[in-house]
């Protein structure tokens, strides 16, 4: 019984081995990017270790250590009672400020519910800042986090809830 296997390419330049990775690591990370569809790299650690011809452990501490260092993010979809989907996105370097960020997302979460008969926007009081800077660490961005938002609008129903949500009183 032959093997069959998927095949990624991409040039091998000295700019792939960044500052700080190792040569896994940076090939690991080269190969995320390349196998990202838009939506995400869905790769298993299993294709990885045999792409690489490496221990499944190795990739999964290089995985590790590449969203410890920021470079990845890791999320995981339930796709039934049993079985996730790991999803794995490279971060790309942001040059916003922390505060364009929260005003980006508090303009986000007004414009989700301005066509709402009993809108009333979020107003970036402190707490709110506070809230959402926080949530920004927790998503491990900004746009993880509108993700999420986008993706469970309907269950906050207003600003309120998306503001008690933030705040830690809501969950969701």
């Amino acid at each position: 019984m032959t093997e069959e296997r998927k095949w990624v390419q991409y040039q091998l330049t000295k700019s792939i081995f960044k500052k700080g990775l190792t040569p896994i690591e940076s090939l690991i990370l080269r190969s995320i990017e390349a196998l990202d569809n838009g939506k995400g790299c869905f790769a298993t650690n299993e294709y990885f270790a045999s792409f690489f011809e490496i221990n499944v452990y190795t990739v999964s501490r290089n995985i590790t250590k590449l969203k410890d260092k920021g470079y990845i993010t890791v999320r995981l979809e339930r796709k039934n009672n049993n079985k996730t989907k790991r999803i794995l996105k490279v971060k790309r370097a942001s040059h916003y400020t922390e505060q364009s960020e929260i005003n980006g997302v508090i303009n986000y979460i007004n414009g989700m519910f301005k066509e709402e008969h009993d809108f009333e926007p979020i107003k970036p009081t402190t707490e709110i800042k506070k809230a959402i800077q926080q949530k920004i660490k927790e998503y491990h961005s900004q746009k993880e986090l509108i993700q999420y938002l986008k993706m469970h609008r309907d269950n906050f129903l207003s600003t309120h809830g998306v503001s008690l949500w933030l705040k830690g009183q809501l969950n969701i």
